[in-house]
């Protein structure tokens, strides 16, 4: 009789929303003694994280990086279990736009297309089904506390405030697994941050990581967790 050996289970690795790995990135233009360096990081999925840091420190620097717009000199970025790095150019684009969600602090609406067609555009670059997707974009204005009669109004006419809200809609759309928000808040008063905040946190999916870069580390009550970017990485002046 033959014995068979069967390996015993290992539980999986669960996957990790973002894995940076010997993350050493410099610009063609300065020295690499002025490099970003990150020597290890990891965010779980589902986590809501607020990172800060000084104007110039580096912080839209390693956003680009993250999203796949620049590649590190070395290292290994992994985002949702892959390689971002071993993709090409177009397949770059399609996870970006598959996968991640964007808000910055200039919400790069186009202001001759209406409300509707800003988002339902995130949708088509995504390559999302179109079926069931004007229900979805309008589900979303409605829970954004936009009215109706503005979804077919071209963008340009809003005030920032409804700009802001068709902002958060168009990252959310396509359901991203990660969202980065690059200083969404820098122009705003301490009330209008708060109720932005609580806005994109309530609408929210339980499962999305988000991570929210800003210098203004007063907003750090707001999320699980609060990291300074000194603490990941050795960050010179020129970033």
């Amino acid at each position: 009789m033959l014995l068979q050996y069967n390996k015993p289970d290992t539980p999986e690795k669960p996957m990790l929303a973002i894995e940076l790995q010997d993350i050493v990135f410099h610009y063609p233009s300065s020295p690499p003694e002025h490099a970003l360096c990150i020597p290890h990081w990891q965010v779980p999925p589902g986590q809501r994280l607020f990172l800060h840091g000084r104007s110039g420190s580096g912080k839209t620097t390693l956003l680009r990086l993250l999203t796949g717009m620049m590649s590190p000199q070395q290292g290994q970025i992994r985002l949702l279990g892959e390689n971002i790095q071993s993709l090409s150019p177009p397949q770059r684009d399609t996870f970006r736009a598959q996968h991640i969600g964007q808000i910055s602090q200039q919400f790069y609406l186009l202001p001759y297309l209406s409300v509707a067609d800003n988002i339902r555009l995130a949708a088509v670059l995504a390559k999302k089904p179109s079926a069931f997707l004007d229900d979805r974009i309008y589900q979303l204005l409605e829970q954004l506390d936009m009215p109706p009669a503005l979804f077919h109004q071209p963008a340009g006419r809003l005030s920032q405030g409804q700009q802001q809200r068709v902002a958060i809609a168009r990252a959310l759309i396509n359901r991203p697994a990660l969202l980065f928000a690059d200083e969404p808040t820098s122009a705003l008063d301490e009330a209008s941050t708060a109720a932005f905040i609580r806005l994109l946190l309530q609408n929210l999916a339980t499962d999305t990581t988000l991570i929210m870069i800003s210098h203004d580390h007063r907003q750090a009550s707001w999320f699980d967790q609060s990291v300074a970017l000194q603490d990941l990485t050795s960050v010179r002046n020129g970033l």
